[in-house]
Parts: structure tokens; sequence; C-alpha cells
């Protein structure tokens, strides 16, 4: 094996000294390609006290080839709680590149130990009393499956999404297939477990998020009214899957703009385009309008008013300096939401998928729904990402005209039907989160957690201000 190559070059004095702001990127090549990188690192250092206890000064942690835009490898937070749990100072995160091959977790060490040689200073950045404890300690190289192993399962290019990657990987003793965009190679975009024959278990999903928006769905809308449904972004069509396992009569209506998603969704993450309760239209999702006797035609992103008793948006958004991916700012423009508004049943629910790591974004979506639908509720889903606050990476948002009742006492009764099944969602423990948002940013917590608030509690709450 050749050298390696570091990009952007490694200036060691920089590493001097323990930053606990500290999260550096260095990308190492092989000198015979500089294109593909063959290993990402990231250093991240603690914030130290003269007490906190710790075993090494640095660590290098190998994060299991295909894991790596999991959220505790790929976030601050996840990786700091790893520093933690390791007891070290300063960890040295080390992620696998996709297009190399890797031999045995000791070769990979061997290629690796100068740089983390490099990136460790011989301690010298740790504080005088830990420097005298941990002197002669040696660097640890930790791992949690090995150096894991990832299957390629295929590749394309989209008009519309640009370069795809659908691969395969072992998830604590499970297989799970995934789907990344290269624009954006370190998001999961679509994720599904399989069973034993290679097929995708339509009844598990792999995104807890996925969980907590049919978990709000089946909770929020009376039975007789869930009939037709409305979902825009297909994505892998693990939602459509996820719910029609869920509701066997619910005619789901999709909009997807891509048309090679639909061909990804059918080929890899098993979804049945010729079902008949199935309504799969290419079109732009912004498009979509109630029909009226104005409407185009045989427009595909025209329906009924009043004809769905859900939408659900789980769109991302191309635009990553936001700090909002999902869903794009012209998804929750006043004049789309009533558009969306006018197609859903009196007693239906708006659902959107909300990925903000800024909380005044989240606030600013929860504004502008509320303008439309009266009643907001937001709930966290357990996937372990900022335990279950609004600082989590996936939220999830319902939107309804109608009182909405979040006491999760009553609600789990109403899904308890559709967690019979071994392998099923825990829809109860999706709706844990399940609170009232308002416009004065104060989560309703009362015994009743009922949602419908009127002129006078707004008047009471705008005359408290002021005091």
């Amino acid at each position: 094996m050749g050298e390696l190559v570091a990009r952007p070059p490694i200036h060691t004095a920089s590493y001097d000294r323990l930053q606990p702001d500290r999260l550096s990127t260095i990308l190492l090549f092989h000198e015979d390609d500089p294109v593909n990188y063959r290993y990402k690192v990231v250093v991240v250092d603690r914030m130290l006290l003269p007490s906190t206890p710790l075993q090494y000064g640095t660590a290098a942690f190998l994060i299991p080839a295909g894991r790596e835009a999991e959220y505790i490898f790929a976030s601050e937070i996840g990786l700091k709680s790893i520093a933690e749990s390791a007891s070290t100072a300063r960890l040295i995160a080390i992620s696998f590149g996709r297009h190399h091959r890797f031999g045995s977790q000791i070769i990979v060490q061997e290629e690796l130990s100068f740089v983390v040689q490099v990136l460790s200073r011989q301690g010298t950045f740790l504080p005088k009393p830990h420097q005298e404890l941990l002197a002669e300690v040696e660097i640890p190289f930790m791992a949690v499956d090995g150096i894991g192993n990832r299957h390629i399962v295929a590749e394309g290019e989209s008009q519309i999404s640009g370069k795809y990657l659908v691969e395969q990987v072992d998830v604590d003793g499970m297989q799970v297939r995934r789907l990344y965009f290269a624009n954006n190679p370190f998001v999961i975009q679509s994720e599904a477990v399989l069973r034993d024959q290679g097929r995708v278990d339509k009844s598990c999903s792999a995104f807890d998020y996925h969980k907590t928006m049919a978990a709000g769905i089946l909770a929020l809308v009376d039975s007789d009214v869930l009939t037709h449904g409305l979902l825009v972004g297909l994505g892998g069509g693990c939602f459509v899957n996820l719910i029609g396992h869920l509701l066997n009569d619910l005619e789901l209506s999709v909009v997807e703009l891509d048309p090679a998603i639909l061909k990804i969704a059918e080929e890899h993450f098993d979804l049945d385009l010729e079902s008949n309760r199935l309504d799969i239209r290419v079109g732009d999702g912004l498009e979509i309008m109630p029909l009226t006797h104005d409407a185009v035609s045989g427009c595909p992103t025209t329906f009924a008013k009043e004809s769905m008793a859900f939408v659900a948006i789980d769109v991302d958004s191309k635009d990553q300096s936001a700090g909002m991916s999902c869903p794009p700012e012209s998804f929750v423009e006043i004049e789309y939401l009533s558009r969306l508004a006018e197609l859903i049943h009196p007693h239906g629910v708006l659902v959107m998928n909300i990925s903000a790591r800024d909380p005044e974004k989240l606030d600013h979506v929860c504004r502008r729904v509320q303008q439309v639908f009266r009643n907001v509720a937001l709930a966290a889903p357990h996937d372990g990402e900022g335990n279950g606050n609004k600082k989590d990476i996936n939220m999830v948002l319902f939107g309804k005209h109608a009182v909405m009742e979040v006491s999760t006492s009553k609600l789990c009764p109403l899904v308890e039907p559709h967690t019979t099944y071994e392998s099923g969602p825990d829809l109860k423990r999706a709706l844990a989160n399940l609170v009232a948002w308002n416009e004065t940013k104060s989560i309703d917590t009362g015994s009743s957690n009922k949602i419908g608030r009127t002129k006078t509690t707004r008047q009471k709450k705008k005359r408290g201000k002021r005091k």
C-alpha cells in the first residue's frame, strides 16, 4: 500500500491544544487515487475539568463501513458521546471510503497508525494533571463491529437527483439496505430492513420518523375517514410500504418529481407499483391543487377537495445551507399550505417531516402551518437523536382544523390494534413525545393535552406577556 495524502494538509501545531469545540475533518487519499478518498478522519476534543476521569489521552475509533451516515457516527453530539464512553480527551473517528477495498482491521490500523500518532501530539494538548497520568498510555484503536462490511447493490444517475447509490450493510445483526445521493453522501435518503430471503420487511420501518408519521395518522384521524391519503415525496417507498401494511384498505396517491426514484423503489425496496391501492403520479409536489372548474384537465397534481384523510410531506431540500434540510422553504408558504388544506377532510391531518437543527427554523414552520391549520402538534421520533426534544434531527409535525387530542394515554389504545404482530413498529412508543405547539413557544403539558385554542385564550396570553 502506498502513502496516504491528507487534504487539507495536517498542520500539526493546530493540534497542540485541546479545543472543546473542535470538529476537524481530514480526507486521506491514496497517492494513486486523488479523486476518491480512502479514509475520512474527524477529530473531536472533549471539554475537560480537573476532575474528569480519563483512561486515554487519544483514542482512534473505526466507524463500521456503511454506517458512517448514522446519527451517532455523523454528528458532533454522537461523536462526543463516543469520546465520553471511550474515556478519552481526543477522539479520532475514522470512516471508510466507498470506492476502496480494505483488508483486516490489523492492516487498517497499521495503515493509519502514523496519522493517528501525528494527531495525538503525544498527549501534549492535555492539561498537566492528565499529562502526568497518561504519559505512557498507548493509543487504542476501538471499534463496535470491526471495520464493517458494505455491499454496493446498485449505482446510477438521475437527471433530477444526480448520481445515486444503493448499498447493503449489517447493523446489529440485521441486513439493512440504504439509498444515498452523491450530492449529499452522508444523508440516508431511504432505509429498509431485509428478511432472511433478502426481501424488504414491509412491516418493519427502519426510520423512526416514519413510525411517528404512521402512528400519528392512525391516532389522529378517525378510522371511518381513513380511506384515501396523499404523500408528497416517494423516496425508496418505505413509508408507502409501512402505511400500506398497517392499513389494508387505504388508497394512497403519491406525487414524486423524479421518475428515476420510482424505478429505484420498485427494484431495490420492493415497492409494488402495480398495486390497485397505489396511485403514483410523476409531477411537482408544489403544483398540487384542488380540482376546480379552472383546473387543467388531466393534470397529475390535482385532487378533489376534502378527499384526503391526510396529506404527508416528506421532501428534502437541495439547499444544504438553509439550516433546514426538510422540507424546502417553498413547501411552507402560506399559499401552498392553503391549497393542501382544501384537499384535506375536515377531520383529516397534515403530516410533515421536518429536519431543522435551528430551533428558530422549526418554530418558523410551526407558525406558518398554524396560520392555516388551527392546531399544531410536534413529535420527536425515538431514535436517540436528542432525547426527544426540539434539537432532534427529525421532528414530525401534525396540523388539524379540528380539535386535536395529544394525550398519549388516550391515543395509544387507538394504535394498539396495529401493533399485534411481532416485527411491527412500536407505534405507542412513537407517540410518546407528541406535544402541542403554540405561537408563544410554550408546550402544552396539561392533563387533557387537548389543542383547541380560542380567541379568549390568545388574548389572555397576550395580556400576560405585557405584564
